[in-house]
């Protein structure tokens, strides 16, 4: 509403003109402007001068009378009365609707708004009575990440990016309590005071961005990326210390708090475009060791090595890749791998001689990890050879059932294989699988073993019993066989991946 909106309604209602449509926008006004609300009270006192002024004067045919009908007076002062009665209502209204809306506005708790990254895993908790919308958290809310990434937004503009395995509690927008998890907080300058409580560190913001790291096992950490920070330790030897620009400490077992090095690359400071994830280059071995790169968390303590064999770094898609040779020679990590029914992807280059395949008899396995004698514990992606023809094939297992791709693959020739499962058991009582070859999506076989039910038990990857094997590359849980055929740009990610970002995978290896 302008200004000559504004007057003109204010006048239509001293005149008693006023619509409700108008009466409603005149009230949002006097309540949103405090300018509006003075010009009204102005408008008051100027209508009320006015009525005095006009009481006083006498009718005509009675100037020279010298005086005014006291009925005259009486009326105009109860007009006088009543308008300046009903303008005092509408005041004290417009009073009462700001005062509620300010209560209101007080009562209603601060929600924190979350995004997450593709391929994560989680599960929201609120308090009992407590029902906010979608991809909010109200205060008490507790969030629990299995696999992925989120980010938090609470409306006193602190950020959060934190990486699972991860255990969320959001208490209010100025602490939040990360029982696990890896964590970066960014906190604007009206925040300062923002704390992050873990089971051993207190972190209180005094202007700045930092991180946590919180896992069970090892000693909770706090790095100061930029800005100030207090840590205070909670467990144990109790201390405080104060961080300036940079540093970090850890809640050591039995002692105060301990200096360590600062690490930025173990946050992440944004969303990524793709669910976590291990990649194996194969560029280059240092004594039997191969590089691990990726987002999972803990990646940077992953270690593979070579088991027995011959070992060879021969030219590949990208760089180096491994040529292994069916003598036995495997990568055995540290890594337990994606366990229960989670999602998963996993996507390569592969090269082989069909013919060393068909002598060695069984599918030979690129990668695969869990417990490799029950009907679904384990899980295994692999070159197969269809048992009719001997043609070999891309393969996925989870035990003793197994899809094989239709497409058959050219022998010596580079293919880039993707495997995924989605977490899910179809109506047909089968799971959700897909194969993709050189970028495209390729037909299904079902395939069981003798005596093995279609689809039967629901998957179930074992990593954690005393059989389970960590992933293993070059061969496959429970069995004896080895790869024969090269690999190169191994990825495994914990969630699935979209066509497109297959096609842009399968597209980036191909010679320019």
């Amino acid at each position: 509403m302008n200004a000559e909106e504004f007057d003109v309604s204010l006048s239509r209602l001293f005149d008693g003109e006023l619509t409700a449509e108008g009466f409603v926008a005149l009230e949002q006004q006097l309540t949103s402007n405090p300018e509006a609300r003075r010009q009204y009270l102005d408008y008051v006192d100027l209508h009320n001068i006015l009525e005095l002024e006009l009481s006083a004067q006498v009718l005509p045919g009675m100037r020279n009378q010298g005086f005014v009908p006291l009925s005259r007076v009486l009326k105009q002062q109860r007009l006088r009365i009543v308008r300046i009665s009903a303008l005092a209502a509408a005041v004290l209204f417009m009073v009462g609707v700001l005062v509620f809306a300010l209560i209101n506005a007080e009562k209603r708790e601060p929600m924190a708004d979350f995004r997450l990254a593709p391929g994560t895993v989680f599960n929201i908790s609120h308090p009992e009575g407590s029902a906010p919308e979608s991809e909010m958290l109200t205060e008490g809310s507790r969030m629990v990440l299995d696999h992925g990434t989120v980010e938090l937004t609470l409306p006193s503009g602190v950020r959060a990016i934190v990486k699972a395995p991860a255990d969320i509690v959001y208490d209010s927008e100025d602490l939040i309590q990360l029982d696990s998890g890896t964590g970066w907080f960014q906190v604007p300058s009206g925040a300062s005071g923002f704390q992050v409580r873990t089971g051993e560190l207190l972190v209180t913001d005094l202007g700045t961005e930092f991180g946590i790291i919180s896992h069970e096992g090892f000693p909770d950490e706090a790095h100061l990326l930029k800005g100030k920070i207090s840590v205070r330790k909670l467990t144990g030897e109790t201390s405080e210390r104060i961080l300036n620009g940079s540093g970090a400490l850890k809640a050591a077992d039995g002692a105060a708090l301990e200096e360590i090095e600062v690490r930025p690359e173990d946050f992440d400071k944004s969303l990524p475009s793709l669910p976590p994830y291990l990649h194996f280059t194969f560029d280059s071995e240092e004594e039997g060791r191969f590089a691990v790169e990726g987002t999972i968390s803990g990646s940077l303590e992953i270690s593979a090595k070579m088991v027995s064999g011959d070992l060879e770094i021969v030219p590949g898609i990208s760089g180096g890749s491994l040529r292994l040779k069916g003598d036995g020679a495997f990568i055995r990590t540290n890594w337990p791998g994606i366990s229960g029914a989670w999602p998963r992807t996993v996507a390569c280059w592969v090269r082989m001689d069909a013919d060393l395949v068909k002598k060695n008899g069984m599918p030979p396995g690129i990668a695969g990890w869990g417990e490799g004698h029950g009907q679904t514990s384990k899980w295994k992606v692999a070159a197969g050879i269809l048992r009719d023809n001997k043609e070999l094939v891309s393969r996925v297992s989870f035990g003793q059932h197994w899809y094989d791709g239709a497409k058959v693959l050219s022998d010596d020739t580079w293919h880039h294989m993707v495997f995924i499962y989605r977490g899910r058991t179809l109506a047909n009582g089968l799971p959700d699988v897909s194969i993709y070859v050189n970028g495209r999506e390729t037909g299904l076989l079902y395939k069981g073993g003798k005596n093995i039910e279609v689809g039967a038990g629901d998957i179930d990857t074992e990593t954690d019993t005393k059989n389970s094997e960590p992933l293993l590359i070059g061969k496959s849980p429970g069995e004896r066989d080895t790869f024969n055929g090269d690999i190169d740009e191994l990825y495994i990610f914990t969630g699935t991946l979209q066509e497109d970002v297959i096609l842009k995978l399968y597209e980036a290896g191909l010679p320019e």
